[in-house]
């Protein structure tokens, strides 16, 4: 089993591939895993979204940013995909609408998708992974463990 923490240190990236956090996302977007994320509390409009397609949801708010956990649905992933935007904020692109995202115990990303952190990944999913990241792999720092 191989962990990857990848760091993005190159904001012209979505130039060449504006999809790459995407792409690795699909990975691990599967129904029925749990997951877990977290969303500045102006982003009203995205938890109304996750509400109408989730199950079960359980929702808890901080001072500055809501909380979310469930279980991945088909129609979640399908509206996730269908919306999904780099979102240009002039020095720093934002590839999450999310804080921070959790999927399962394999995947976690942080700083809107900046820094992601996968963990215990097969095979498999290191294959898939690395065919993302190696025509990009100059735009990020790489530790693998």
């Amino acid at each position: 089993m191989t962990n990857l923490d990848i760091f993005l240190i190159d904001f012209e990236i979505y130039k060449k591939n504006p999809n790459w956090w995407l792409e690795i996302i699909e990975i691990f977007l599967k129904p029925g895993i749990k997951f877990k994320l977290s969303l500045e509390k102006e982003q009203k409009n995205i938890l109304q979204k996750l509400t109408v397609n989730g199950n079960d949801l359980k929702i808890s708010y901080d001072k500055n940013l809501i909380y979310l956990e469930g279980i991945l649905n088909r129609e979640m992933i399908k509206d996730f995909k269908a919306s999904y935007k780099v979102v240009n904020c002039g020095d720093i692109d934002y590839y999450s609408r999310f804080f921070t995202l959790e999927i399962g115990k394999n995947y976690f990303s942080a700083h809107y998708g900046r820094e992601v952190y996968l963990t215990s990944l097969t095979e498999v999913e290191l294959g898939d992974v690395l065919k993302v990241l190696n025509p990009l792999r100059e735009s990020f720092k790489i530790d693998i463990s």
